[in-house]
């Protein structure tokens, strides 16, 4: 090959190398990033809710009742994240009514959805516009403190939902120190059959993992929600001190301590921190 023809060939590959960067650069751009904000546990009785997890010694925030008969309490993270757990007492609309619905099928409790936190209100209107570009059916819901972008019910996506708060969300210190030392959400398991539709809605959105955005998908239960959590816990002494305290049974192996009794649905494990 002469060297005309060799400069001709390194000049087209160079001009094929910089498109596909620029278009894979512009396709990253486009990304969203994501941040776990929280999972709702809906539960029969949610004093003796509060009460349970309280014994598993996590500080309870008092929350509210709301217009439609929704109340809830809190257990906050100081990463901003947390585990609402929340209970109907007459439903007045069509998600109260959903609630109380699954609530009654599932006997004490059950876990309902789980939150990603965008990072901006604009990210929200970007989001939109990947869901109508990919004919995903969408819920758009605004509240005087967020958008809320989620999945009808009828959607295999439905116990995931998007949340662009309005204005700063911070949790405060008071609430987000535990007796046990948690300091956030590890993971949260999900049945394997949901596994390509979570990877798929999540390929078209970001450039995380489901291990990034604290998901693991498992095979143990034949769950339409979500069945396992894992807690990240600074000292697993302080655990199994707050759980001999409180009776609660327990197994420990290799750095993760497993209650033996599920509660809610959830089967709940703590393991240390490697930071």
């Amino acid at each position: 090959m002469s060297k005309k023809n060799e400069y001709i060939v390194l000049l087209l590959f160079m001009m094929i190398f910089n498109h596909s960067f620029a278009q894979t650069s512009a396709q990253s751009e486009n990304k969203i990033l994501l941040t776990f904000d929280h999972l709702v546990v809906a539960v029969e009785d949610l004093d003796s809710a509060a009460a349970y997890f309280n014994s598993l010694g996590f500080t309870i925030k008092s929350g509210r009742v709301h217009a439609n008969s929704i109340s809830n309490k809190l257990i906050e993270f100081c990463d901003g994240s947390e585990i609402e757990l929340l209970s109907v007492s007459k439903p007045k609309d069509e998600l109260s009514q959903w609630y109380y619905d699954l609530i009654k099928e599932s006997g004490e409790g059950t876990t309902a959805f789980i939150a990603y936190r965008l990072a901006e209100l604009d990210e929200a209107e970007k989001l939109k516009s990947v869901m109508n570009n990919n004919k995903i059916n969408f819920i758009n819901t605004s509240y005087g403190y967020a958008e809320i972008i989620s999945f009808p019910v009828n959607s295999d996506l439905h116990p995931i939902f998007f949340i662009a708060y309005k204005s700063e969300n911070n949790n405060h210190i008071e609430y987000c120190s535990h007796i046990n030392s948690a300091k956030q959400v590890g993971q949260i398991s999900f049945h394997n059959s949901y596994k390509s539709n979570y990877e798929g809605l999540f390929e078209l959105i970001t450039d995380q993992t489901l291990d990034e955005l604290k998901l693991l998908s498992d095979v143990d239960k034949s769950a339409n929600r979500f069945f396992k959590i894992s807690f990240i816990t600074e000292s697993i002494d302080d655990v199994s001190k707050k759980l001999k305290q409180s009776g609660i049974g327990f197994l420990e192996k290799q750095g993760v301590l497993k209650l033996i009794e599920e509660k809610f649905g959830l089967e709940i494990s703590f393991r240390k921190s490697e930071e």
